[in-house]
């Protein structure tokens, strides 16, 4: 199993996980091969990424955090929710509160499974999408602090609903496709405190939880908005999910951005900016949850030998288990074979090929 771009999609590829609509429904389900209308109907839906099956890399196996139906059923509700406030109706929140406490009981039996999965999401929907990702980011970071079950929840009805401001602001300036005047970015800056002053109008969220709407664009050393506040001045539950929110909008397709960001890069950048922008003790915390190398990424070793990921261990995040496809002489090895690097010392990954690159490795690219 491989990511590939639309772009480089071929007919005959062999879907290797669902796809799903924002509402729920299978656009196109595991195991069927593209052809050029399925190919077509995947860019109108402006998906721009999917998972093919791959014979070289072979079958791998991915625990997952948090269920797709679960997630799926999430974005339906944080997508209603925004709806409804954007036609002036009160949200649920009886169903926003089942959301949340559904992801939490997900991630607490999942204690030991790490992020390991490039989200897959429509991108015209990406502020649903997102939002769910932010949820499972900023609990999961909550759980490893040690927050308790009332604590979590309320971290979760912030992070799930922070950009729940954006339901004020016009669609067609959230998704549009070219760089941002001064004028649309400060209007659209201004979700932040109408995200705040509409979550302290619903029922049975705190005003702990609103206040994530408005500081999650707050940075540690005073450098965000609205207020420019820095430090513990910005509530600790919006210091959380400001780096959750940076790392999957880092990581994620956007409209207006030509290319995402690597897992490890994103990490990088947040241990980078630990102390400045984020708070460095949750930044240690978060990092320690995400995979640098997800599983199915195709990586460069130390000995030139070039291996795909199969399997990553959340106490070693950075020694994954690996199957080596091709030797250090530039040779395809007609038989993979297993490492883990947890026991091979001496063995390091040293880059991350990207789509091309693979594509090219796995003689795909260009056939």
């Amino acid at each position: 199993m491989r990511l590939v771009s639309i772009d480089n999609a071929k007919n005959g590829m062999v879907i290797a996980r669902n796809i799903f609509t924002s509402d729920g429904n299978i656009l196109l389900g595991k195991g069927k091969a593209l052809t050029e209308d399925y190919i077509f109907r995947l860019e109108q839906w402006n998906i721009n990424s999917l998972y093919i099956e791959d014979e070289i890399i072979g079958e791998i196996e991915i625990d997952e955090l948090v269920n797709e139906q679960t997630k799926v059923e999430t974005i339906r509700i944080t997508k209603e929710a925004m709806n409804n406030i954007r036609n002036g109706k009160m949200m649920n929140s009886e169903k926003v509160r089942k959301a949340v406490n559904n992801i939490m009981e997900e991630l607490i039996q999942n204690r030991k499974v790490i992020v390991n999965l490039v989200d897959i999401r429509a991108m015209n929907d990406f502020t649903f999408g997102h939002s769910v990702e932010v949820c499972i980011l900023s609990l999961l970071t909550g759980i490893d602090l040690g927050y308790n079950f009332p604590k979590l929840k309320q971290l979760g009805y912030g992070a799930l609903l922070h950009d729940v401001g954006k339901s004020t602001v016009s669609e067609t300036l959230l998704y549009k496709k070219t760089e941002l005047t001064p004028e649309e970015r400060k209007e659209i800056e201004k979700h932040a405190r109408l995200g705040y002053e509409i979550l302290q109008k619903q029922e049975e969220i705190s005003s702990v939880s609103a206040h994530v709407a408005w500081q999650h664009h707050e940075r540690y050393d005073g450098s965000g908005y609205p207020r420019g506040i820095k430090g513990a001045e910005i509530q600790e539950f919006a210091r959380v999910v400001a780096l959750a929110d940076a790392f999957d909008a880092m990581t994620t397709d956007r409209v207006y951005r030509e290319k995402k960001v690597m897992p490890h890069e994103a990490l990088e950048y947040l241990r980078d900016t630990g102390g400045t922008l984020f708070d460095p003790e949750i930044v240690k915390v978060f990092i320690q949850n995400i995979a640098p190398f997800p599983t199915g990424s195709i990586v460069s070793l130390n000995t030139g030998e070039k291996a795909v990921v199969t399997k990553v261990s959340k106490d070693f995040p950075s020694r994954p288990e690996i199957r080596i496809i091709q030797n250090s002489d530039g040779q395809r090895l007609t038989e993979p074979m297993e490492k883990d690097l947890r026991k091979e010392l001496t063995v390091f990954i040293v880059g991350v090929l990207d789509e091309i690159e693979a594509g090219k490795l796995l003689s795909i690219e260009g056939n």
